[in-house]
């Protein structure tokens, strides 16, 4: 992943940060946990018996959903750059 940070000494403000590397990455680590908690959720109840598997099923579905939204909020966000850079880069 490259973030490239461009510094002005003189007046030590960043004036360029590329967030678009962050955002594909971060959009792919959430749907991947997404994955996760649903798969432990229903491996764990197949091994395991639980007091009150309804509780567990309703929190690791809800979590999954928040994953889920985020991971495609960040992929969104990652589209969003790419196509803002492609068409700066086509104004050139």
């Amino acid at each position: 992943m490259h973030l490239f940070v461009y510094l002005c000494v003189k007046n030590r403000i960043i004036n360029h940060f590329n967030f678009t590397d962050m955002w594909e990455k971060l959009s792919t680590y959430t749907l991947d946990v997404s994955k996760y908690i649903l798969t432990g959720v229903v491996i764990a109840s197949m091994f395991k018996e639980f007091a009150d598997k309804t509780v567990m099923y309703i929190v690791g579905i809800i979590a999954a959903i928040l994953f889920l939204v985020a991971g495609l909020i960040f992929y969104q966000k990652s589209d969003k750059e790419k196509s803002n850079k492609n068409n700066k880069k086509g104004r050139k």
